[in-house]
Parts: C-alpha cells; structure tokens; sequence
C-alpha cells in the first residue's frame, strides 16, 4: 500500500514533468516538434474516424443486401481507403520527422550539460557527487532526450487517439466506457511502480558503473597501454573489470524478478482490458440487447483502443520514467546555476604591485587533512619567485589558489590590498598565465594548441607564431608535415605524436601567448633536456621582462637565480628568502639542495 501511495504521489508530478519536457522539447525544435505534434495527432484522431466508417459500411452493407445498390457500399470503401493511404504516409512523415526532432532534442540536452561541466568550479571536480550526477546526466543524454521526445509525442498521440475512440465507442457502445477507464488505472500504477524501480537502480549503481568505465579506459586508452603491457596488468584489469560487472549483474537480477512481478501484474490487467468489453458485447448480443452491426463495430474498436490505451499507459509510464531522470538532470543543471558573485558589480583586477597571503589555509572536498595552512607570503610586482618543498608539501595547490581556481578554506589573498573575491573571477584568471606539471594534451592543430592559452588570439597567426618562438618550439613546428596545421595526436586519422618534452614546449607557448602580467610555471621543464631547462632559465627575464613569475621546481639548480624562494614542509611555510639566505640558515631547503647537490656530485665522481 505504501509503493502505490508513493506511486499515485509520483503520478501527480506527470503533469508537471509533461509541461518541462514538451518546453525542452520546443526549446530545443519548435518547426519540427509542431510538425511531429500534428502529424500525431492526426493519425490519433483517424481512428475513431475508421471505426465510424466501419460502422457506416457495414450498415450500408446490410441496407445493399436489400437493395441490391452497391454503389453507397463503393463509396464508402473508397473513403475508409483514401483515409488509410494518407494516415499510412503521415505516419511515415512523422517518424522522420520524429527521428530529426530526438537530435536535436539530444543536442540541446548534451549541450546544457556541457554549459554546466564548462562553467563548475575546480573545487567541484573534487566531488565524487559531482562525478556520479555528471555520468547520470550524460549517459542519459545519449539515450534518454529520444525516448523522452517519443514518450512525450506518444503520450500525446494515444491521449488523442484514446479520446477519439472513446468518443465513437460513447456513439456506437456507451456502456463499455466505464469498463476501459476504470481498467486502465491499476495498469498505470504497477507500470509506474517499474519505473521507479528502474530509476533507483540506475541512481544506486552510479558510482559502480564510473569504477568499471574507469578500468575499461585503462585497458582501452593509449596513454595507459604502455604500463598495461609493461607490467602485464591486462588480465588483472580484465578480471577487476568482470568482478564490478558482475556485482552490477546481482542487482539487475534483483531488479528483473522485482519487475517481473509487476510485469505479471500489468498483463493480467492488459488482459482484462480486453476480454472484459468483449464480454460485455458478447452478452449483451446474446441478449439482445445489440445489433449485429453495433457489436462488430463495438470489437472493433475494443481491438482499436487496446493498442491505444496500451499507448497510453505505455507512454505515461516512459515519461514518468523518463521524467525521474529528468528532474535528476535539472538538479545538476541547476548546480551551475547556483548564486555566484554578480560579475557586472565586480570589477576586473588593475596592474598589482603586490600579490600577498594571509594565514591561509585549504583542504580538499572530503578530505579530512589541510593540504594548506596558515601559509603568509608576498610576491611582488616583476619579481621570479620559487616556491620549493617535497612532495605533498602543498605547491601546486598554492598555484591553483594563486590564480583563482580554488577559493582559501582559511585566511585571504589580496591583490593589492584587495580581496580576490572583490573582482571578476574570469577577468582575474585573464591575469595570469599558467603552465601545470600535468599540462593538457590537445588532440588539435598545433596553432589550436597554443591559441587556446588565448583563445581571442586564436585567428592571429603571428602572435601564435611569436609564443611558440619565445617557448623555443617554432623550430621542431617548422619540421612538422604541415607546421602549425599539423593535427597533434596519433589516436586521429593523419595525427601525430610529439616527444614530452616538444609537448612541454607547446604548452609553455600558451603561457606566453597570454600575454598575462602573473605567470606560474609548475615543474615548467621536468620534461626538458639539460641544455633546454639551461637554455630557458637563461632567458626567462628577458622573456618575461615586466611581468612576475612564480616558478614550481624540484631542481634546485633552476631556482638559485629567484629573487626569493619560499619554502613549502607538509602545507606550512617553513622559510623564505634568497637562495644564499636560506644556504646560511642550514634549514630545511640547504638540507634539500645538499642532498640533491651531492646526487649530481656522486654521478659526477661515477662518470
């Protein structure tokens, strides 16, 4: 009693999920949606149309076995004919029609999502939550945007062609009116109970299908094969990916026999639709009480609305399944839209003399340990700053505060004095230019490559040109097939591969493509040779002349030159100042250096 309470609850909503999903709809295709929409409805109202013209005919069929005048028994041949011809093409129309109007509905609906993925903070990446709503709206997105427009035309159709039969059968056999309503709403439940369980299994089974689509692309993905076959992992992989299948399988199985059960339920329902007005006609003949020609038409129709009221329910039940999978797409919708600081109050950050932190502090989303904390710097205009520490000691995650892309847990960044939450967020990371250790590989033309650090400069060769001189890449480009038009990436047809280190290049060209006063370099040459990382630390000033650099390294050779080096141990700041300052103080970053000094030493004594 309580699943159907819950049912009959969730069947209010249909009114509501039919009004958002025919506004998606008519957002998405409103020529072809009319179209469709009228094309169904016609082909709907023929029915109750033929089923008058059944009625005709074989009145007019018994009149001619009197008369013996065929001619009225032509005509109406002739009509139910030219009926069926055109509804038979508009239904062919429609399906086309029907086909073109899912697209576009399934691009509007991917497109949306894409707008919500393009527009989340970091922070949000971070989520699982996040991760699990975005795989449940984009694999819908495939799929369900086509069921929904059909569903939703469907549910259109077979109200129309219901109405239209029940409106003949209220002309030829009234009685049988009450029998098929109130038939159909047991039917509607149970179906509407599968669906709900059909949604909670998708929903459950979210994060277990992202775990086994996860291993699917280490076994399937070009940049994994390497270590795959290195280390043999395929079969490892293979067994992992069939023992998550198959805890997917259990709950299928348990799903299955659950809907099963209703399944048996709604078919004995179906049934009675049927077998209970022909028994009515049945007796009713038997009786008397009905003409040989109204009880024809009186099957007749049965068999008509069977189908129909079969649609009907058929499509309530889709659409309250696909209206479950609706709502859980608007919720993610709608966390891009969540209230954010009004760009058009905020202003775009001016030229800084100094960029400082405050106590600041920052933990990950569902981490229970500061990657940050209490950490206090300044880094003024025009100078090379190096930030330094071990692994895990929180650099890169100062760069992502650094430049906007987290928000501090604890504690302020001010960009002169100022807040950075006081200006445009977008304009704000226009200011900086960053180059990450793990550096994106764009399956685009080297131009594209470089012009995304910029992407109004994308159509400006020379300025594409003059970044990839500056980044020390224009010389291996010029060799490419096609230069800046060469398709990067060997998983597309005519792609190439570059080395790590070329590819390193390209990205350290969108770095100075941006043209941006604060640049951040993370590890900018772990993939560089020794003559290359010499080569760029060499000219850095020159290169970046006016501008303030803050550079992440490992090797302490490369940041001897910095104007100060701050220096990161488990989240806090353990010292700061010069290269020979720190060396004085024999702390932690002479401890680092020595060590490192004495590697090099010791290869130096093996040669």
């Amino acid at each position: 009693m309580a699943a159907i309470a819950t049912d009959t609850r969730s069947l209010g909503r249909l009114p509501g999920l039919l009004a958002r999903s025919l506004n998606l709809a008519w957002h998405a295709a409103p020529r072809e949606f009319v179209l469709t929409g009228v094309l169904q409805l016609l082909g709907a109202l023929s029915g109750g149309v033929i089923l008058i013209l059944v009625k005709h005919l074989l009145d007019t069929v018994l009149a001619a076995g009197r008369t013996q005048d065929i001619g009225p028994v032509l005509g109406w041949i002739t009509a139910l004919g030219l009926l069926i011809v055109l509804t038979t093409f508009a239904g062919q129309v429609q399906w086309e029609q029907q086909r073109l109007l899912a697209e576009l509905v399934n691009r509007e609906v991917t497109w949306r999502i894409l707008q919500v993925a393009g527009q989340a903070d970091l922070e949000e990446f971070e989520r699982p939550d996040f991760h699990d709503h975005l795989e449940r709206a984009w694999l819908s997105s495939g799929w369900k945007p086509m069921q929904m427009t059909q569903s939703v035309l469907g549910l259109i159709s077979s109200a129309a062609g219901v109405a239209s039969l029940l409106f003949a059968i209220i002309v030829v056999v009234p009685v049988l009116v009450p029998v098929l309503v109130l038939g159909s709403v047991p039917v509607l439940l149970l179906s509407a109970r599968g669906s709900h369980e059909l949604f909670e299994f998708s929903f459950n089974t979210t994060p277990l299908d992202r775990r086994r689509m996860y291993v699917s692309r280490i076994l399937t993905h070009r940049d994994h094969a390497h270590e795959v076959i290195s280390y043999d992992l395929s079969g490892w992989l293979r067994a992992r990916w069939r023992r998550l299948h198959d805890e997917r399988l259990a709950q299928l199985r348990r799903l299955v026999r659950r809907r099963l059960w209703l399944a048996a339920l709604t078919s004995v329902g179906i049934t009675f639709l049927t077998i209970g007005p022909v028994a009515v006609v049945a007796v009713l003949l038997v009786r008397g009480q009905m003409q040989v020609p109204q009880a024809i038409a009186g099957v007749t129709g049965i068999l008509f609305l069977r189908p129909a009221l079969q649609g009907l329910i058929g499509g309530a039940t889709q659409l309250y399944e696909c209206g479950l999978f609706l709502e859980d797409y608007e919720d993610f919708l709608a966390r891009g839209m969540r209230p954010r600081p009004a760009a058009a109050g905020l202003q775009p950050p001016p030229p800084f003399k100094a960029i400082s932190l405050d106590r600041v502090g920052f933990t990950y989303p569902g981490s229970d340990r500061s990657a940050l904390t209490d950490v206090s710097l300044e880094i003024r205009a025009g100078q090379v700053v190096a930030l330094v520490g071990e692994n895990g000691s929180g650099k890169t995650t100062l760069a992502k505060l650094l430049c906007g892309l987290y928000t501090p847990s604890a504690g302020t960044i001010r960009w002169d004095g100022r807040d950075l939450s006081d200006f445009d967020p977008e304009m704000l990371r226009g200011k900086v230019a960053v180059v990450f250790q793990d550096f994106c590989h764009y399956f685009l033309t080297v131009h594209e490559n470089i012009g995304v650090g910029r992407n109004e400069l994308m159509e400006d060769s020379l300025a594409v040109v003059e970044a990839a001189r500056q980044a020390g890449a224009h010389p291996f480009i010029s060799r490419l097939p096609r230069a800046y038009e060469t398709m990067l990436g060997s998983e597309f047809e005519g792609g190439m591969d570059l080395s790590l280190g070329q590819w390193q290049r390209v990205a350290l060209a969108r770095a100075f493509l941006r043209q941006a006063p604060f640049i951040i370099l993370d590890e900018p040459t772990a993939a560089l040779d020794a003559r290359a990382e010499h080569e760029l630390f060499d000219s850095m000033r020159q290169l970046f002349h006016g501008r303030t650099v803050l550079l992440i390294s490992h090797r302490f050779s490369s940041v001897r030159s910095a104007d100060t080096v701050f220096v990161l141990n488990r989240g806090r700041l353990e010292e700061s100042g010069t290269h020979l300052e720190l060396m004085a103080q024999q702390g932690l970053y002479a401890e680092l250096f020595s060590l490192q000094a004495a590697a090099y030493r010791a290869e130096v004594d093996r040669v």
